[in-house]
């Protein structure tokens, strides 16, 4: 074999090898995730967000999902879940449950659905290792790659009873995988606590104004009669 032609087949060669490179990557939809805590949105590891408790609200945990920018308009199945973390084990491991999730973009729904994740699969890997991404959320990836979730687990409830389901971990993680092999984990953070999501501007303003009408009736009623208020 001549030196030239051995030239050529390392070219051909490492040309194929890096078309599969840009092949993996055109293909990795899911490019991050945040996750909501009791200070903000958590996106960057040891920020004020990074370091505070994840909020488990009544819909569940929620954040924002970002999507590669070849991939707008694909349509993609959409899984998520939690990795749990103890002091004693050094992997995240899957936590079981019936799992809800809502996908939206800019509020608007894109789709929503229901699967079972398995418990104690290590989540280091690569892949979903709790369920098969053909159960997933079918979506159409919008044009901003932007995609809103909020993801629940049957049994879970807000406040205190998230924070008794994970109070035998020190850590949680909450990992989204695409059918199309893409994949984004958001930072760890400290599980939930008995926080409780405040209520609406609506209806603190509906105490509010009630509350000052209550009050208006008081002091009229306090008045001597035959005085008139302004």
């Amino acid at each position: 074999m001549t030196l030239s032609f051995r030239r050529l087949l390392l070219t051909v060669v490492a040309a194929g090898l890096l078309s599969l490179g840009f092949a993996g990557l055109a293909s990795a939809h899911l490019v991050s995730k945040s996750i909501v805590t009791e200070t903000g949105e958590c996106t960057t590891a040891d920020t004020p967000e990074c370091s505070a408790a994840a909020v488990y609200g009544p819909n569940g945990f929620t954040g924002t999902l970002t999507f590669s920018a070849d991939e707008a308009g694909d349509t993609v199945k959409v899984v998520d879940y939690i990795c749990v973390h103890t002091p004693s084990d050094a992997a995240f491991k899957s936590f079981a449950g019936d799992y809800t999730l809502s996908l939206t973009n800019s509020g608007a729904p894109l789709g929503s659905g229901s699967y079972t994740a398995t418990g104690g699969q290590d989540c280091a890997g690569s892949g979903s290792v709790a369920v098969s991404t053909s159960s997933g959320v079918e979506i159409v990836v919008p044009d901003d790659l932007t995609v809103e979730y909020t993801v629940s687990i049957a049994g879970v409830t807000a406040g205190a009873g998230a924070e008794a389901t994970f109070a035998s971990f020190n850590s949680i993680r909450n990992d989204a995988f695409d059918s199309a092999g893409g994949q984004a984990r958001s930072i760890s953070v400290k599980p939930p606590t008995n926080f409780i999501v405040p209520e609406s501007p609506l209806a603190i303003l509906l105490l509010l104004t009630g509350g000052a009408a209550a009050a208006l009736f008081v002091v009229r009623r306090s008045r001597p009669a035959g005085v008139v208020g302004a």
